[in-house]
């Protein structure tokens, strides 16, 4: 699951700089789009259940009280037309959600670091009891499933078998697996 919230954001993100450009040419469509973009992503994060749906969803209620007179605090101390109070105040809550995101982008990463170095050293001890079959073309999913039911069995590594079938949603098993596996066969250093 938060594999895909992930690559969902980073996606996401991706198409700040369009706004960007938007802000630079002092384009009308600025505000509209920025709006288009947070109503996205909260669908997006209630997809995944992200709590951070809700921060998003206020963000874009302000943009929506732009037009109502509301202007974020640090943005009125520079005596501005309402236009481009407007603009500022927009700008604003773009770069506060745009941070949040990449916090939670670094937050998955530091929690993916330490699953994949547990994991690396699950499959080490494990592989040296049940193999790793060659992968077939498709469905690769369930090819990753039989490996992981296979490690079950392994009784050097059944605690943190468990362990890892507690702390980590399936898909984000499988995503790790996969990754480590890969590495495995193409012999990369993990």
């Amino acid at each position: 699951m938060l594999a895909l919230t992930r690559e969902r954001i980073s996606a996401h993100l991706q198409k700040v700089p369009i706004l960007i450009d938007l802000y630079q040419k002092h384009d009308s469509m600025f505000i509209n789009r920025t709006v288009m973009w947070l109503f996205d992503l909260e669908k997006i994060l209630l997809q995944v259940k992200d709590p951070l749906a809700s921060f998003v969803a206020i963000e874009r209620g302000k943009f929506l009280a732009i037009s109502d007179g509301y202007r974020d605090p640090s943005s009125q101390t520079i005596p501005t037309t309402k236009r481009k109070s407007g603009l500022v105040t927009a700008m604003i809550i773009l770069e506060k959600v745009e941070t949040a995101l990449l916090k939670k982008i670094d937050d998955i990463d530091s929690k993916f670091e330490i699953w994949r170095e547990k994991m690396a050293q699950f499959i080490a001890v494990a592989t040296n009891s049940h193999p790793i079959p060659l992968p077939p073309k498709e469905p690769r999913q369930s090819w990753l499933e039989e490996i992981w039911c296979n490690f079950s069995v392994t009784v050097e590594t059944q605690s943190m078998y468990n362990y890892l079938n507690t702390v980590m949603h399936k898909s984000d098993r499988l995503y790790l697996l996969n990754e480590l596996i890969e590495n495995t066969l193409n012999g990369d250093v993990v």
